[in-house]
């Protein structure tokens, strides 16, 4: 018979029908889970609404045995029994769920097929209404686990069967395939056939993927038929009905025949699914309607609004119901905000929602079947009505507008200054955009944090249209570099199908535009225009005095196919008055796209009086330009103007639209499109312009959030229809140039202002400048700033004209004399003196004349240039005398070096004649060692005589010995020295270069361990030495270096002297002193101690934290002084003597160190600075060498060095530079005698 369609329905409890070998006519032969053949079952929509679960074994005995055949139903799963469920009888279930009864069984057998069928009834305990009972036929297997109880058999393989048994009580599974579930049948005697029992419940196709049974303990489902018995009607709760459950087998033998079995099903009943809601395809393109929720908005007495015109379009379903039978409703939450009306029938229903007052509702759609129920949710705003809501109309997706194109009468492209896509409008319907294309991917934009593109401007040339960026800092004065783009689109399409295609992009035109005024290329004089300071960063675009930098206007010059003028918001001209709009002609604007130019070019600029506004948008056609003026900052003072586009004409008022721009509460900011007839003439009169809103700001729902923050599709920007005012007529009555009268010199330039008076007062005019006499003087015309250019008088004139036919009118003019310039010439006589030595440097001077002219007074600020460079030097004096006092730097490098003095005084600057200074090459220094002994006996312990001995370093020569005094004379002390202490004798040369400081003892030759000596008993002496040998040793410190060593001395200046030593730290004590103080006790056991560029140092051997480090600040004198080791160095080794010196650019007085260092593996290390952290730059030598003496001399950045051991003198040079590596093996250029030793070494003192 022909099959029902399939319903899909949940699991009742799951029926176990031990079922009776019906005769095996008809049964499923799908596979486990698998449906009989029927028509395709509906997918799945929701779980089960009303799941039994219970599974029950429906049995058939006594199958072909002479009368009926019995039956029994037992429940086995599921459900809420417990405890074993063996075979329990029905009338013993007792779940609560279903009662069942056994009305009757029969059997027939016809054309080899057994019919068996069992009518049961059912009562329905469920409590509640079941829309369909139905069972279905399940298969179980063994779960597979040893530990389960199995408390019922599997059915048989993939099989709905089990417990088959012959009539001998054999097995007889093997003939469960040949079982089959059907619906119930009758005998007819008339056909000699099974026929369908009309009043049997009908085994229908189903689907049954919902339906999970829980199965016996044991097992598991492991499918389930594809159709099962339904009661074809509903079953009340507590009502019953007779089922019917029907087996076909294919009969075979009686011997090998089922003679009983069962078939195991599980009980399910029918979902309600809930009905749905959903936008339908036809609701209108100006909406956009989501999945379960929209977000819409609307405006009152809006004409066009979609929503309240419109409506939104919905089709409602439900699987169980027509759809003319759900109720449908919608509600407003704020019916003082919105109203909401229902209209349509069946599957389709349209809602209107119609704004009632400014605000927020939400408007909810049900739609029920009774039972249950489905909602659509519209979240709605309304915003007040337009003061002309006939031409006025809200687009909405984006609030902030910037710029349009009409591409005809009914669309147009838009861009938002926030967002970087352009969209596509209805020009004459409110609602969203139709299309929207954004090129940002293609723009190669540089600042992902920052990615809008600020577009603020646009223009058209057939089916290519440019758009342009602002150009603008951000409003708090932040560069903003996406905005510094121009692109060009190709339009293909018309109407609502057009689409746009990227051409290309330029990047550079702010920059162009800079260096353009910064260059004067504009003929004004350099930064004229001063947009090099109004696109500094900090400025903001819109600020109030109108200095901002921001472009806001583009077209296409008039009749121009080329140059394209750019309108500035801001900055207004000139700096002075900021009253003119700027527009710039872009000579070649259609080439920078495409990339054929590289540069933008431009002609002059125009300066436009609208009324103290700038360019808000601009559009021009063959006869002339549109122009929206605005102010440069906020408000809202907008005015239409009109212009010939020629620079000599000034621009026509043709309305004030401040009403609009405060009913609209925006910023008027764009042109859609031009009237018709020529713009300057009374044919345009009363043409209509559309004009749209910036409302970014605009508050609509009254809930104080922008629009710009709110969600997307509650913005909105308005577009309205405005007539184009009569051209204001404007008459000249007069002109003054102001000043009268005006004097400046040759050269310098004074600026002559015009007075116009007009008919109305105060309409735009143009003013033209010009000079009677060029020769004498010369006028800028645009700007009025004159330039004296020869001795004499000019007249200074100034026209006015209203221009289109207006006869332009020249004021009487302004009287101009032109004076000599002041002027003056500088003479710089020779230095004194002009040579100096490139190791020695040093300080001259030479006399500068200064000679007036011309009345000249001023005061001009002097610089000093050095060629090449390295002699530096200052000015000083005043009048027309001064001294240049100039500077030569120990270690220039040799020649000649011309010098000048250059004045200057505002514009004026001039420079004196060249003066030479020489730098000799710097000779071989001579050198002085510290020598211990005379050879007459070996070295010990006791006082020794002290020599210095001077060397030649060329040659290694002895020139002179002088030798230290051994005995008291007059106010001279004796100065000897340990025979055996290696660590004394570290001589030094004072920092400026005119004495040795020679440490040693008081004490006379022979005294026994002088080192240990108490220092009240044997002063520790300080000698100095001058270049002609004259000794001091009137310096005898009773309280340095007590019962230790002394070992250094240093001096800047052969003054103020310090002494380090093994005890007592380093000490300050003046020329002549017995006591000193103790500066430091960071470290008291010292070595040698030296001053380099103003700085004290310090060296030790002592202690694990300093070796080489400075002592304080500068050159202390006080006590509580801190020693720190340089940044970098080691904090361990054993230096001694050390030499500083400059080789670097950087700013610090030394950048490199030399130290000699006796330790294993070291000799001479080089250290580099780079401002914070010294480091190591390679070493020289080895442990043998024993090196504690170091000096050096710097010529140009290469150093030579000398070093003492206790028998040698060595030299090395060191040519690699600041940060180079030292290298090399020192050669010897003296050796000690027997019996003697040498200790520091110093170079020779100088005058």
């Amino acid at each position: 018979m022909t099959q029902p369609s399939r319903r899909r329905f949940a699991a009742l409890p799951a029926l176990l029908l031990p079922a009776l070998l019906l005769g095996a006519c008809g049964q499923d032969p799908s596979p486990a889970g698998a449906a009989p053949p029927a028509a395709a079952a509906p997918a799945p929509q929701t779980p089960p609404a009303r799941a039994l679960g219970q599974v029950y074994e429906l049995r058939f005995q006594n199958v072909g045995a002479q009368g009926q055949p019995t039956s029994s139903l037992t429940l086995v799963g599921g459900g809420r029994v417990s405890g074993d469920l063996g075979a329990q009888a029905l009338t013993d279930v007792g779940d609560g769920q279903l009662g069942f009864a056994l009305v009757a069984t029969d059997t027939f057998s016809v054309g080899g097929v057994r019919h068996l069928r069992a009518v049961y009834r059912v009562t329905n305990n469920t409590g509640r209404a079941l829309e369909h009972l139905t069972f279905v036929p399940v298969n179980t297997d063994e779960d597979g686990d040893p530990a389960t109880v199995t408390s019922s058999a599997p059915t048989v393989g993939a099989t709905y069967f089990k417990g088959l048994t012959t009539y001998g009580g054999t097995d007889a599974s093997g003939r469960a395939t040949a079982l089959s579930a059907v619906t119930g049948k009758t005998l007819s005697a008339a056909q000699g056939a099974a026929v369908t029992d009309p009043e049997a419940t009908p085994y229908t196709a189903l689907d049954t993927s919902p339906l999970t049974p829980s199965a016996p303990s044991g097992l598991v489902i492991a499918g389930r038929a594809g159709a099962g018995w339904r009661l074809p009607t509903a079953l009340a709760a507590g009502a019953s009905a007779n089922l019917t459950f029907a087996v076909d087998l294919q009969s075979d033998t009686p011997q090998t025949d089922p003679f009983n079995f069962s078939v195991v099903v599980a009980a399910g009943d029918d979902v309600n699914t809930a009905p749905t809601i959903a936008p339908a395809a036809t609701s209108t393109p100006r909406l956009s309607l989501g999945a379960g929720t929209a977000t819409v908005s609307g405006v009152l007495g809006d004409p066009t609004d979609p929503a309240s015109t419109a409506g939104l379009g919905f089709t409602v379903g439900d699987r169980e119901s027509a759809a003319g039978d759900l109720s449908v409703t919608a509600v407003s939450s704020d019916p003082g905000v919105a109203t909401a009306t229902l209209s349509g029938s069946g599957a389709d229903r349209t809602l209107k929602i119609v704004p009632q007052g400014v605000g927020k509702a939400t408007v909810t759609v049900t739609v029920s079947d009774g039972a249950l129920s489905s909602r659509y949710v519209v979240d709605y705003a309304a915003s007040k009505a337009s003061g002309t809501p006939a031409t006025s109309r809200f687009h909405t997706g984006e609030s902030n507008a910037s710029s349009a194109q009409a591409l005809d009468a009914d669309t147009m492209l838009v861009a938002d200054d926030e967002f970087n896509a352009l969209r596509l409008y209805s020009r004459s319907q409110s609602g969203l955009p139709l299309a929207s294309f954004d090129f940002s991917s293609q723009l190669s934009l540089p600042d992902a944090a920052n990615p809008e593109l600020d577009l603020e401007a646009s223009t058209r040339s057939g089916d290519r249209l440019y758009w342009l960026g602002s150009h603008s800092n951000s409003r708090t004065g932040k560069v903003r570099a996406n905005r510094y783009r121009l692109f060009a689109t190709d339009l293909s399409g018309s109407g609502a199908g057009a689409t746009l295609s990227f051409v290309g992009h330029y990047d550079n035109l702010r920059a162009d535009l800079i260096a353009w005024d910064n260059a004067g290329g504009h003929g004004l004089g350099a930064k004229y225009l001063g947009l090099d300071a109004s696109a500094a960063t900090g400025v903001v675009p819109e600020a109030e005095d109108g200095s901002g930098f921001n472009i806001e206007g583009l077209s296409f010059a008039p009749g121009s196919a080329t140059t394209a003028l750019l309108g500035f918001r801001a900055p207004n001209e000139p700096a002075t008055a900021r009253r003119a709009a700027l527009i710039v002609p872009v000579t070649n604007f259609t080439a920078l796209v495409t990339g054929t130019a590289t540069k933008a070019t431009f002609d002059p600029p125009v300066l436009l009086d609208l009324g103290g506004r700038g360019v808000r948008e601009l559009k021009c056609n063959a006869s002339g330009c549109l122009i929206l003026a605005g102010p440069a900052s906020g408000g809202g003072n907008f005015a239409l103007y009109t212009w010939s586009g020629d620079r000599a004409d000034p621009a026509q008022f043709r309305g004030d639209l401040s009403a609009l721009a405060a009913d609209s509460d925006g910023s008027l900011e764009s042109l859609v499109d031009l009237p018709g007839g020529g713009l300057t003439t009374p044919a345009a009169d009363g043409g209509s312009v559309q004009v749209l809103s910036d409302n970014g700001d605009t508050v609509y729902a009254g809930d104080g959030v922008i629009a710009k923050d709110a969600p997307a599709l509650w913005q909105k920007f308005r577009s309205d229809v405005v007539t184009l005012g009569a051209a204001q007529t404007c008459t000249v009555n007069g002109v003054t140039v102001s000043p009268a009268s005006a004097s400046v010199a040759v050269g310098a330039q004074t600026t002559f202002t015009a007075a116009v008076s007009t008919s109305p007062a105060g309409c735009p005019v143009t003013v033209t400048y010009a000079s009677t006499d060029t020769s004498v003087a010369t006028v800028n015309p645009t700007t009025g700033v004159a330039t004296g250019v020869a001795q004499g008088t000019a007249g200074i004139t100034a026209t006015a004209s209203a221009g289109y036919g207006s006869a332009p009118v020249s004021s009487s003019p302004a009287t101009l004399n032109v004076n000599a310039a002041p002027d003056y010439s500088l003479s710089l006589g020779n230095p004194s003196p002009a040579t100096f030595t490139a190791s020695a440097g040093g300080g001259a001077s030479a006399a500068l004349t200064l000679k007036a002219s011309g009345g000249y007074s001023g005061a001009p600020t002097f610089t000093v240039a050095s060629s090449p460079a390295g002699v530096t030097g200052s000015v000083s004096g005043s009048g027309g005398a001064f001294t240049v006092n100039l500077s030569v730097p120990a270690g220039l490098a040799p020649g000649s070096y011309s010098l000048s003095v250059t004045g200057t005084d505002g514009a004026l600057s001039r420079t004196s004649n060249a003066v030479t200074v020489t730098v000799a090459a710097a000779t071989a220094p001579n050198v002085v060692v510290y020598r211990v002994g005379d050879g007459s006996a070996a070295l010990s312990s006791v006082g020794t005589a002290v020599f210095l001995d001077t060397f030649k370093t060329d040659t290694g020569a002895l020139l002179r010995t002088l030798a230290m005094p051994t005995a008291t004379s007059g106010t001279n002390r004796a100065l000897v020295a340990s025979g055996s202490a290696t660590s004394e004798g570290l001589l030094t040369r004072s920092a400026d270069g005119r004495y040795l400081l020679v440490p040693g003892y008081g004490a006379a030759v022979g005294t026994a361990s002088v080192a240990g000596t108490a220092a009240t008993a044997v002063p520790r002496v300080v000698g100095r030495v001058d270049a002609a040998g004259t000794v001091d040793t009137t310096t005898a410190l009773t309280d340095a270096a007590n019962s230790n060593n002394i070992r250094s001395a240093a001096s800047p200046d052969g003054s103020a002297l310090y002494v380090s030593g093994g005890a007592g730290g380093v000490r300050f004590a003046p020329l002549g002193g017995t006591t000193s103080t103790q500066l430091s006790t960071t470290v008291t056991n010292l070595r040698q101690v030296n001053v380099f560029g103003g700085q004290l140092y310090v060296s030790t051997g002592s202690g694990s934290a300093v070796r080489l480090g400075t002592v304080g600040s500068g050159a202390p004198t006080a006590p509580g002084q801190t020693i720190t080791n340089l940044p970098g160095l080691p904090t361990s080794g054993s230096p001694f003597a050390f030499y500083f010196t400059k080789l670097g650019t950087g700013s610090a007085a030394v950048d490199t160190v030399y130290i000699a260092d006796d330790a294993a593996n070291t000799g001479i290390q080089k250290y580099s600075f780079d401002g914070s952290m010294w480091t190591a730059r390679g070493a020289v030598g080895s442990a043998s060498d024993q090196l504690r003496g170091l000096t050096g001399v710097t010529s140009g950045g290469s150093v030579t060095l000398f070093a003492t051991s206790e028998k040698k003198l060595l030299s090395l040079t060191d040519a690699s530079g600041f940060g180079g590596t030292l290298s090399g093996t020192p050669t010897t250029l003296a050796t000690a005698g027997t019996n003697t030793a040498f200790r520091g070494v110093a170079l020779a003192p100088q005058n």
